[in-house]
């Protein structure tokens, strides 16, 4: 992991992780509806919505997921960002019901989040250097979240132990 993301270009890794936190605060927002619009909206609290990319108010927007975690595996533990199709794979469940349980049903939506903890997948990781406010952090991401095929895996495993005992 040492030297990742120091380029230019963004590195990516693929790892076998535990999710072992999820930050409930600011894991869902209100965003504009429109086809290829992800832009959070404002809410003009007179039933309306205003997106500033689209310069448009609408009378309904939809719930997208942005969801910070912390994910672990043998050797260190990592906070990654989120975003929406991954973020409901591992929450088992579309930002659109995780909206509406906000709402309705909070505890509900704490037990999903709960229930997204301690299991294990195949994470394909983006790590890239960023600057905000003169300040360089790391940022990793995570691009693909796949439930873990251990009969695969463990094939894998078996062939890099055989490759090294060679």
């Amino acid at each position: 992991m040492e030297g990742l993301g120091g380029r230019d270009q963004p590195d990516y890794y693929t790892a076998k992780a535990m999710v072992t936190y999820v930050r409930k605060e600011n894991l869902l927002y209100q965003a504009c509806p429109n086809d290829g619009c992800n832009k959070k909206v404002t809410d003009l609290n007179n039933g309306m919505y205003r997106c500033e990319k689209c310069n448009k108010e609408m009378d309904s927007f939809k719930w997208r997921c942005i969801m910070s975690c912390n994910v672990a595996d043998f050797t260190s533990d990592v906070w990654v960002t989120v975003f929406q199709e991954q973020a409901e794979e591992l929450l088992g469940t579309t930002s659109q019901e995780l909206g509406e349980l906000r709402e309705k049903e909070p505890t509900t939506l704490q037990n999903i989040v709960a229930n997204a903890c301690f299991k294990e997948y195949v994470f394909r990781f983006r790590v890239k250097m960023e600057t905000y406010n003169d300040e360089s952090r790391l940022k990793t991401m995570v691009m693909a979240a796949n439930k873990v095929n251990y009969i695969e895996y463990n094939r894998r495993l078996i062939k890099e132990i055989r490759e090294l005992a060679a």
